[in-house]
């Protein structure tokens, strides 16, 4: 979907060498080298000028080596490069490109070719974006979690390289439930001035989904507390003790889902609900087990605790009463990093709201694909409760689709009984899935 296609456009234009990698290849290729020259005078017979080709690779490695380890010595943790900086770089990388086309080409080894192979892949891919490289660029230099250090060529705003793609063809429809604020897709995937945008009304029925803002309850860093968690975790069991089904709730970090959880087993509707926890790292197994926990038959009340644009927050289809409500805690914000820094600080220099594009707008698609996980046909009924008075901000409140406009305020006291209202409205109408 096309929401996703920013971030999708920044990683296939970007490009990164890690400097670890570089003395790893070359010990690699020095000992085919030293195969090389053991197989002199036997049936092997390597090509001589084959054999020089790779000595030669050996001392390019060795210098483009030198020139990271200085551009390490001169970062602390993060350093923006200017383009002619990266010149004496990238003619070495040109020569290393070249003669590891010569060492690949000659089949008569193979130890090591896996690993020098993928290196090979990685410097032609560095070449070919080092050639887009204009004003929708950074080049920066960075170190890892692993303390390992990387040059990176970040392509900050893909319009212009996807706009060359999407001008091969005759048109182009970009579609998505969650293009908003429609300004901000329309800047960076495309930049074409005629380029027009088409809001489709949506069928589905407003009055079968109830949407609730909660104005006592934040998932802000300084207001996290013991006390809050608790809060969240009333939260949770008074809406899915308003009908019995099956709900998730979306959490900011696990972290935070850990806090709320180990309150939530103190409680009482914790132990009458069958309660499912996302873990951080899941195999295609794992997720249809966690998914098939879902059944449209339920006899009980099912709730997922799950990661805010995580694997369960998008591209998941739970219809009809697989999926009855969603409680989103948070306004999907990214956690501030040095990259999302330097989004803020490029777009704050293009004239725009900076905070807006590296961290609001790509926070509220979040939310807003959440939410969509609860009404997936013009049948479905269902409950989004959206958890954090900063929902309530202009900032905020002016990105929601139109059709989230019959929203209730609550608060940990109201909410349950406004959810029961819905439902019990809902029923009185006889407004059932197939009707």
């Amino acid at each position: 979907e096309a929401h996703n296609l920013v971030e999708r456009g920044r990683s296939m234009f970007s490009a990164s060498l890690c400097k670890e990698d570089v003395p790893a290849v070359r010990k690699l290729v020095k000992n085919v080298l030293a195969l090389m020259e053991e197989a002199q005078g036997s049936l092997f017979r390597p090509d001589p000028a084959l054999a020089g080709q790779v000595k030669k690779l050996v001392g390019h490695l060795g210098k483009i080596n030198t020139l990271l380890q200085q551009w390490k010595w001169d970062t602390r943790s993060i350093r923006v490069l200017r383009r002619q900086e990266l010149d004496d770089f990238e003619t070495l990388l040109l020569r290393i490109c070249g003669e590891l086309e010569e060492l690949l080409g000659d089949d008569n080894w193979q130890q090591g070719r896996t690993e020098i192979l993928e290196f090979y892949f990685q410097v032609y891919h560095f070449l070919n974006m080092a050639e887009l490289l204009d004003d929708h660029y950074l080049i920066y230099c960075n170190f890892t979690e692993e303390e390992k250090f990387y040059v990176n060529l970040f392509c900050v705003d893909p319009s212009k390289n996807l706009g060359e793609v999407t001008a091969m063809g005759v048109s182009t429809v970009f579609y998505s439930a969650t293009l908003l604020p429609v300004q901000y897709y329309r800047k960076l995937l495309s930049v074409r001035e005629d380029d027009y945008t088409m809001y489709a009304p949506s069928p589905f029925d407003v009055s079968r989904r109830g949407l609730f803002v909660a104005r006592d309850v934040t998932s802000r860093y300084t207001a996290r507390s013991a006390d809050m968690y608790k809060k969240y975790a009333a939260y949770i069991g008074q809406i899915a003790g308003a009908r019995q089904g099956n709900y998730m709730a979306f959490f900011p970090s696990y972290q935070f889902m850990e806090k709320v959880l180990e309150q939530a087993e103190k409680m009482e509707w914790y132990a009458g609900a069958d309660v499912l926890v996302q873990l951080p790292s899941m195999g295609e197994k794992q997720r249809q087990d966690f998914l098939e926990q879902f059944r449209e038959d339920a006899s009980g009340t099912v709730v997922g605790f799950c990661i805010l644009g995580g694997i369960f927050s998008e591209g998941i289809d739970l219809a009809a009463d697989r999926l009855i409500g969603a409680m989103i805690v948070g306004t999907g914000l990214p956690q501030i990093d040095s990259r999302g820094e330097m989004l803020r600080q490029y777009f704050q220099e293009q004239g725009e709201n900076g905070f807006d594009y590296a961290y609001r707008y790509p926070g509220m698609n979040k939310v807003l694909q959440a939410a969509g996980r609860v009404i997936r046909t013009v049948e479905d009924k269902g409950v989004v409760a959206l958890l954090d008075s900063r929902f309530l901000e202009a900032e905020n409140y002016t990105l929601f689709p139109r059709e989230w406009s019959n929203r209730q305020l609550c608060t940990l006291q109201t909410v349950g009984e406004q959810v029961g209202a819905f439902w019990k409205r809902l029923s009185e109408a006889d407004l059932s899935p197939g009707e």
